[in-house]
């Protein structure tokens, strides 16, 4: 099927031509082809339900895009919105399972973000270099954090959710303004230098003593202390 704005071939939307401000993906695509929308200039885009798949950088480089609406039927969109530098609004439908690998690395105008209580995991880089994240509510059955997943310059408060099993190598890194972290009991696969490269941070552990779960440089970089002002509080019961 085409049409002045879209190609669209059995499901797979392989081209937009379009000049609109606002975008609307039609009814029956279910599948969004690479670079598709590439250096587009629209504003605002709606994925309706029914959309499975975005393929990687799908959406790269679009320089104007500001607000992203995003279905629950969403399975696959590994950095679907890679480099959308003025992106400063994400709405989530409920429903959703995950936010993918690098799915918003490189969005520098994102403030904040409610996620769904449906996602259970946080891919590695999904909010990587989001220089403006300042706001994120972890939802109560997330289980997993990647590696480098909140690598967020302005992040300055976390709580880890209480059902979150691991946390991924520099989950945190970066995050200069970050002063506090809260770490459940059920945090038992920890990485490397999770918060490596944090200003002055204190880290409230519910556990009475590091883990066997835990990488032994967990709070250092290579083993060697990477902040004098990261302070670890074990057998937290706030």
């Amino acid at each position: 099927m085409e049409n002045k704005e879209f190609v669209i071939e059995n499901g797979l939307l392989t081209e937009y031509n379009g000049q609109a401000e606002t975008v609307v993906i039609p009814d029956g695509v279910t599948a969004i082809d690479d670079v598709a929308f590439f250096d587009a200039t629209f504003k605002k885009l709606i994925i309706p339900e029914g959309v499975k798949t975005i393929a990687e950088l799908a959406f790269n480089h679009c320089e104007n895009l500001e607000e992203v609406t995003l279905p629950s039927t969403l399975e696959s969109w590994d950095r679907a919105f890679y480099e959308c530098e003025k992106l400063e609004k994400v709405v989530l439908a409920e429903g959703l399972k995950a936010v993918p690998e690098g799915a918003f690395w490189f969005c520098g105008k994102l403030k904040s973000i409610n996620l769904p209580q449906s996602i259970k995991r946080i891919e590695g880089f999904a909010f990587a270099n989001c220089f403006a994240l300042e706001d994120i509510k972890l939802p109560e059955g997330l289980e997993y954090i990647g590696e480098c997943a909140l690598e967020c310059l302005s992040l300055k408060s976390v709580i880890i959710p209480a059902a979150v099993t691991e946390i991924g190598d520099n989950a945190f890194s970066g995050c200069d303004k970050l002063t506090e972290a809260v770490i459940p009991l059920s945090v038992q696969k920890m990485g490397g230098s999770v918060f490596f490269g944090t200003g002055d941070i204190v880290v409230h552990c519910a556990a009475e003593k590091k883990p066997v779960g835990w990488d032994k440089n967990w709070d250092k970089w290579k083993g060697l202390i990477f902040t004098k002002r990261l302070k670890t509080v074990w057998g937290f019961k706030g």
